[in-house]
Formats: structure tokens, sequence, C-alpha cells
């Protein structure tokens, strides 16, 4: 009996000690996943300048798009405007001068890699759908085209205005 009842007490600080290992990994472990999920399920404009997450990935796997010279992309900025998210891609002025087929087709290959990083790295997980507007631009120049926040999907590529 009392070879048990000195057992019961090893096994639980062996245990106990154990947990404690343990748990201070866990402990890091859970706080990396609610820092990580906090981060990824905020909106960048609710972010501060510091929050490591989102608006980096967000710039960075959109950056990607500006510096591969095919895409002609100056710049993807993402703004808070009338309760939307707008996705402001700045395009390289050549494409000002392609015809209007070329310039909606050349928005339409962008399009879904672009919404890819919005969907993944900036769009808030715990609210409705988010739906952004995405508008294509050339410096310059008016606007080329548009999503349209009222239509059945938010891929759809409208062209706004003739350029020739």
């Amino acid at each position: 009996m009392k070879g048990k009842a000195l057992i019961l007490p090893m096994l639980l600080a062996i245990g106990l000690a154990g947990c404690t290992s343990t748990g201070d990994s866990d402990d890091a472990t859970v706080t990396s996943q609610s820092t990580s999920a906090t981060s990824h399920s905020t909106t960048a404009s609710t972010l501060p300048d510091t929050a490591p997450t989102t608006k980096a990935t967000f710039a960075s796997e959109t950056q990607k798009l500006a510096d591969d010279p095919n895409y002609q992309v100056d710049k993807i900025e993402i703004m808070d405007k009338d309760g939307f998210d707008w996705i402001m891609v700045r395009l390289d002025d050549s494409v000002h001068e392609l015809s209007e087929q070329e310039q909606l087709a050349h928005c339409q290959e962008l399009h879904p890699q672009i919404l890819a990083a919005y969907e993944d790295y900036y769009a808030d997980e715990t609210e409705s759908i988010h739906r952004p507007i995405a508008s294509y631009f050339t410096e310059g120049f008016d606007e080329i085209a548009r999503t349209d926040p009222n239509a059945s999907d938010y891929e759809t590529i409208t062209l706004m205005n003739a350029t020739k």
C-alpha cells in the first residue's frame, strides 16, 4: 500500500513537470496562432502601421505582379471608400495605348490574382463576404475598367471609357 502511495505522487510530479514544459510550448503555439488569426482577420484599414501581417503580405503578393514586366502594373493599393474596399490598380501608361478589348483582356488577366491576394491576406474573415471594387487606371488618364459592386459577382470587369 505504501508503494502505491509513493508511486502516485511521483507520477503526479513527473506529469506536472512534463506539463509545465509542454504547457510553455503549447502556450507559445496558441499565442502565435491567436495572434496570427487576429492579424489575418482584421482588415488592414484598421491595423496600425506597425501591424505585421495582412498589409505587408498583401503588398508583398501584389508587388510580385508589379515586378513582372508582362503585367505592366505600377502599383496596387487598397483604400476604404464609401464602405467598400477599393483595390486601386495603377497600370503602366503603355496600357492606355492598347485597344479597348486588349485593355479589358489585360485587366481580366490580372484580376483573379489580385482578388486571390485580397481574399487571402486582406479581407476580414469574421464579417460577411467582402465585395471589393477593383479600379484599373493609368497615371494621367481616366479609369480604364472597374468591377461593379452591385453585380452578382465581383469578378466581372467593365470598361469605363472608350480609348480608341
